[in-house]
């Protein structure tokens, strides 16, 4: 039982932005390519990569898992063609292109 319990407070941990975004230390990706480790982190996965899958990750929420990645991958888009009924990816981006349309 406290295994449960240990799994639920770190997915508990992962609702925090920045703790997403510290899991990426060793992400292959720079800053200047679309899918960097801000914006995987943002669109809610986690760095779950070892030397055999150097750029998996995982979705905190739905546990959908993705590798393969491609310099030039949206992790938004990519999230929600692989995992379409994930309510954290559909919810969280449909607010960020309303907070990012009231600003323009």
């Amino acid at each position: 039982m406290s295994e449960i319990l240990k799994q639920a407070r770190k997915s508990t941990d992962y609702l925090i932005e920045e703790n997403r975004r510290k899991t990426f230390k060793k992400w292959v990706f720079p800053d200047k390519d679309m899918c960097n480790a801000d914006k995987m982190a943002e669109a809610g996965f986690i760095f779950i990569g070892n030397k055999h899958d150097p750029d998996a990750v995982k979705c905190f929420f739905c546990n959908k898992s993705l590798d393969g990645w491609d310099s030039t991958d949206d992790p938004w888009e990519e999230h929600l063609k692989h995992a379409p009924k994930c309510s954290y990816a559909k919810i969280t981006k449909t607010s960020r292109l309303s907070d990012n349309k009231s600003v323009s």
